[in-house]
């Protein structure tokens, strides 16, 4: 009876089990993020949506631009991120500004992470006094189409350490336990 317990408690903590992830950036000075970032803008998010258009998901983040220092032209444009703070996703929330540093994917696609430097723009004061007056500024009207985008993590990583249930591990234990029981039967 003893076996069934255990069993059934080293199950349960397997299938309980989560992956344990981390994004891990390498800090960088403001100078330095705007001399490796492809854009550097302020905008407000307009719309966060799944990004099904590269092979690794993640989210699409549209922003109304407002103020450009470098590497964009239309006053909407797109970034990408992944879908989680623990692979360096940077959460976009609709409706909110950001000062935002992206990297370009050899398509052309803009990226955002957690590791880009890229923060809110109510947050941003000491950012905006290195960067100093924008080269253009758009007027809050909509025109153009968004730019499609992917991402792209640079300076960043993710690291993951734990556990998570596979279906490999559960046949491991059952294997265990079937094996534990013959063996008790067999006394």
């Amino acid at each position: 009876m003893r076996w069934i317990a255990a069993c059934a408690l080293l199950s349960v903590g397997l299938l309980e089990s989560r992956e344990a992830s981390a994004c891990s950036c390498q800090r960088t000075s403001t100078e330095t993020a705007i001399k490796e970032s492809a854009a550097v803008f302020s905008g407000r998010v307009i719309e966060v949506e799944p990004n099904d258009e590269t092979p690794f998901g993640g989210l699409k983040a549209t922003f109304e631009v407002v103020e450009i220092w470098k590497g964009v032209e239309e006053p909407l444009v797109s970034a990408v991120t992944a879908s989680n703070s623990a692979a360096c996703g940077y959460p976009f929330a609709k409706g909110e500004e950001y000062l935002v540093y992206a990297y370009r994917d050899r398509d052309g696609t803009l990226r955002a992470s957690l590791c880009s430097h890229t923060k809110p723009l109510a947050e941003a004061k000491a950012d905006l006094d290195v960067l100093g007056e924008s080269n253009r500024r758009f007027d809050k009207q909509k025109s153009g189409a968004a730019t499609t985008e992917k991402e792209k993590r640079r300076g960043c990583s993710a690291v993951s350490g734990g556990t998570e249930a596979s279906p490999i591990g559960l046949v491991a234990i059952a294997m265990v336990c079937v094996l534990a029981r013959r063996r008790r039967a067999d006394r």
